[in-house]
């Protein structure tokens, strides 16, 4: 909200009078709205209607500073705008949040250089137990070496809660998945039934084999040439690699040292499926992050935000196990109906047709070379961004490239370009966006305009 509303509707919660010298849009505003907000400690939340909590009110400034905390942080992890929108929505509130978050998300630099469109992957139905890590899966991920030595990384997830654990490994041998499974698996969350991997040598070894037999575990493999079968951990290797290749480059020779917070927010993404966090599954309980500068509201002096913060708690830790058979329940409802949407999705992004680009319009170039190359794991799969320059028909362009010292004309097929979208990265006076100023030379200028 703006800065001036905030002002005003506190004043009107204090003294319940409205000043007489305010707009009319504005009075009917503190009217209307009113009831919908409350004041602690003189500072401004809303309600929310759907369970019940409180959120506080933000103003743009605030705003975007969330926005860049929960999206860019290195607890944050680049999350998608659903995912991002959830944990901001959970805690904060402003005006046009929706959308100011979507714009956010979709304007990112580093979001933009990642990723080539794909088309998404079958859902494969398992049968899942109400026992967390019970059913779990394990996989190994090869991705670039870091600074410490670290090549690979062991994860493992659990079909219920969708909680993981990893670790990164130096070595991809029997002995390190061995251990991972006894330390990081059985150690922290008991014995499972049932270890899902595929048909990897380290997986297959008699060293792996014995601690599942010590442990009464039993050890199920996927089809040969077909990696889908496990599509859970694979689901979750993507979504892995995708959180670390958004880091900077210096971060990213360090993958291994922000793996524990790449770790933390996954574990804090509402699944779409069980329709919970995977920590809160696990735990009972949302886990509290450092942007949550409104969690002094449940101070001990303050006995009434206590008496609902005891409550609420009470009451999630009672219904967990029901909690957890609703989460078994919503995933068998939702793996048919998933499936053939992910299959509709398929049919529609082959059908689409890309509009042609025109002169001026900002465009990402497209690193082919990446597609096929281990060592790019990690790098950005785009470059740019770029002006274009020229049509020169049949779908190929003449591009430029934003960067002064860069006076290239690059002849490139439209298939290899995607839009970029300029970041909203400052709020004006007026709380209206404005973006960083960019340095151009005259005739890339006039086709910007």
């Amino acid at each position: 909200m703006e800065q001036r509303k905030i002002n005003q509707m506190v004043i009107y919660l204090e003294t319940l009078q409205i000043p007489e010298d305010e707009t009319k849009s504005l009075k009917k505003f503190l009217l209307r709205e009113s009831s919908n907000f409350t004041l602690y400690k003189n500072v401004l939340y809303r309600y929310n209607t759907e369970n019940g909590t409180i959120r506080k009110v933000l103003n743009k400034q605030e705003a975007q500073e969330i926005m860049n905390a929960y999206h860019q942080h290195p607890l944050g992890g680049h999350l998608a705008y659903n995912n991002t929108l959830h944990k901001i929505a959970t805690r904060y509130y402003w005006e046009n949040m929706a959308k100011d978050i979507k714009d956010f998300v979709q304007t990112c630099p580093r979001c933009q250089v990642f990723g080539k469109k794909s088309l998404r992957e079958e859902l494969y139905p398992v049968p899942v137990s109400i026992k967390p890590f019970d059913r779990i899966a394990i996989d190994v991920k090869h991705v670039q070496t870091s600074r410490s030595g670290h090549r690979y990384i062991v994860a493992a997830i659990d079909y219920l809660t969708k909680y993981v654990e990893a670790r990164p490994l130096r070595f991809q041998s029997s002995s390190e998945i061995a251990l991972f499974l006894y330390e990081d698996v059985i150690c922290r969350h008991g014995c499972p039934t049932i270890l899902v991997t595929d048909n990897g040598k380290p997986f297959l070894s008699g060293l792996v084999r014995k601690v599942c037999q010590a442990y009464s575990i039993i050890h199920k493999t996927t089809t040969p040439y077909n990696p889908q079968s496990n599509g859970l951990i694979e689901r979750f290797n993507r979504t892995l690699g995708q959180i670390l290749q958004k880091r900077s480059d210096t971060e990213k020779e360090d993958w291994d040292i922000y793996l524990p917070a790449t770790l933390f927010a996954y574990r804090s993404i509402k699944q779409a499926t069980t329709k919970q966090f995977p920590f809160f599954l696990m735990y009972g309980y949302e886990p509290k992050t450092p942007f949550d500068i409104d969690s002094r509201i449940f101070e001990k002096n303050s006995h009434k935000f206590e008496a609902v913060l005891w409550h609420r708690t009470s009451h999630q830790l009672h219904n967990l196990n029901w909690i957890r058979e609703q989460a078994v329940q919503a995933i068998k409802q939702t793996q048919t109906a998933q499936k053939k949407a992910i299959e509709n999705k398929i049919l529609e992004e082959r059908k689409e047709l890309k509009p042609p680009f025109r002169l001026g319009d900002m465009v990402l170039l497209y690193k082919d070379y990446m597609s096929t190359s281990w060592s790019g794991k990690l790098q950005d799969k785009w470059e740019g961004p770029f002006i274009i320059q020229n049509n020169l028909g049949k779908g190929t362009y003449h591009i430029k490239s934003m960067d002064p010292n860069d006076t290239r004309i690059r002849r490139v097929h439209g298939n290899r370009l995607k839009s970029y979208a300029i970041p909203n990265t400052m709020w004006n006076t007026e709380g209206e966006r404005s973006i960083s100023s960019l340095i151009l030379d005259k005739e890339t200028n006039e086709l910007v305009q």
